[in-house]
């Protein structure tokens, strides 16, 4: 099993890689385009607005993905892909573990000084799957 993390449109490819595989154990990403249509029709400027025109939409693949574990981080501060848009994925399927973890990062800043954190609060338990619970004495 492989665990898929991607940052910004890497997200998107992790997404859309969790919805055609079945060795996925868990997928994360960070300030990820999930939602190309609403991304490029809705809040890139208008000179930039057919820059997706022929990629796949990993929010047309959520059902595909939702019974994987996931974490998406966002940046509240992140002006090119904002934390609405992990609402969107959230919004189009009927998740089982899902967590969205909003950081007052921007696109491109704060990621990095917050990656130990997230590492090892987030990811890595992820990773390790559920805990075994305690046997009865």
């Amino acid at each position: 099993k492989i665990q898929l993390i991607g940052y910004s449109g890497g997200g998107g490819l992790a997404s859309l890689l969790a919805a055609r595989r079945n060795d996925v154990s868990s997928l994360v990403t960070v300030a990820a385009v999930l939602d190309s249509e609403w991304w490029t029709g809705s809040w890139l400027p208008d000179s930039q607005q057919n820059a997706l025109n022929l990629s796949l939409n990993p929010v047309d693949w959520a059902a595909h993905f939702a019974t994987l574990p996931q974490r998406h981080f966002s940046g509240s501060q992140d002006r090119l892909v904002p934390p609405i848009m992990v609402e969107r994925l959230q919004n189009a399927a009927s998740f089982e573990n899902f967590q969205h973890i909003i950081l007052n990062n921007t696109h491109t800043h704060g990621w990095q000084e917050s990656w130990p954190r997230l590492l090892n609060d987030h990811i890595i338990p992820l990773r390790s799957g559920p805990k075994p619970s305690a046997a009865p004495n």
